[in-house]
């Protein structure tokens, strides 16, 4: 390929889409943490030492107890009343989120479209079409995915916290073990948010790339990893360097359950590695279809 085959910033996912998707839904998990101090660890004190014998004539079951102060913290996290026997309605959480995510989005995709004109530019001197009709439907979809993932951080957190308590109280456990085990539960809620911060915005940078390439009428690319961790994959890594057609992504998963799944990069789970659009049309006349689905030159074929 020719020297100029993108700019060296567009050779590497940019990790700071993460950090900035981040960094806008901490908030809905920072929030569970801060309860959790403020009104769940000053109440479990309360629930130490319960022993069914000793304390027979208790009126209210352990559960029942612990029930009423997870119904407190999910009030007071949610922001509304609900019957104690009842589900909390999550619409008005679901719109918060949905427009932070939709703001991030938009946000997101600019950044994008920023780097992909300018690598455009800088390989053959032109500039992508500035229309993008499509855009909007997309970045809705997505946005409307999130919200889903995003929307059970904390309904999955709140109910493990209160399986943990109740599981810990009748096993008579310590407060201190108690108040451990409750911080791994926050800390797979942190987790999963970072999980999820990762994950989409690898997808929604790889699908942006894809969708704005075959808007302009370049169907081809060459598969760049490593990613920005410097850790790959081995079934991505024997795809480095290799040219792919956009309707035709390889197969990025060999092994396990999901083996012969087909991706082009940054739709596989957490993959970082990105695709450089191939701008010339020259070039492209030339390639030549491959056994693994691959493309590559004729004097590539005969060296």
């Amino acid at each position: 390929m020719k020297k100029r085959r993108s700019t060296k910033a567009w050779q590497k996912f940019p990790v700071s889409m993460t950090i900035r998707y981040y960094s806008d839904i901490k908030p809905i998990v920072s929030k569970l943490r801060r309860l959790t101090n403020d009104l769940l660890y000053p109440n479990l004190k309360n629930f130490a030492g319960i022993q069914y014998v000793k304390d027979a004539s208790m009126d209210d079951s352990v559960t029942e107890k612990i029930g009423k102060l997870f119904h407190r913290f999910r009030v007071n996290y949610f922001g509304q009343e609900y019957p104690l026997d009842g589900d909390i309605k999550t619409a008005d959480l679901r719109g918060l989120i949905f427009k932070q995510v939709s703001q991030t989005a938009v946000s997101l995709a600019g950044f994008h479209k920023q780097r992909y004109d300018a690598n455009a530019n800088f390989v053959i001197g032109v500039d992508p079409l500035k229309s993008e009709p499509w855009l909007n439907a997309y970045l809705r979809d997505w946005t409307n995915r999130n919200v889903l993932l995003i929307k059970n951080i904390p309904l999955m957190a709140i109910d493990e916290m209160q399986k943990t308590t109740i599981d810990s109280v009748m096993k008579g456990e310590s407060t201190t073990l108690l108040r451990w085990k409750v911080q791994q539960n926050l800390g797979l809620a942190e987790t999963r948010a970072q999980l999820i911060a990762r994950d989409q915005t690898n997808k929604l940078y790889g699908t942006l790339t894809e969708l704005r390439s075959r808007f302009n009428g370049w169907e081809f690319y060459e598969w760049s990893g490593v990613g920005p961790g410097g850790n790959e994959r081995p079934d991505h890594i024997r795809l480095n360097g290799k040219i792919f057609k956009f309707t035709e992504p390889p197969i990025t998963v060999t092994t396990t359950k999901r083996a012969g799944e087909r991706n082009n990069p940054g739709q596989d789970i957490q993959c970082q590695c990105v695709a450089i659009p191939i701008f010339n049309r020259e070039l492209i006349i030339q390639l030549v279809k491959q056994p693994d689905g691959s493309y590559a030159l004729p004097k590539q074929l005969a060296a």
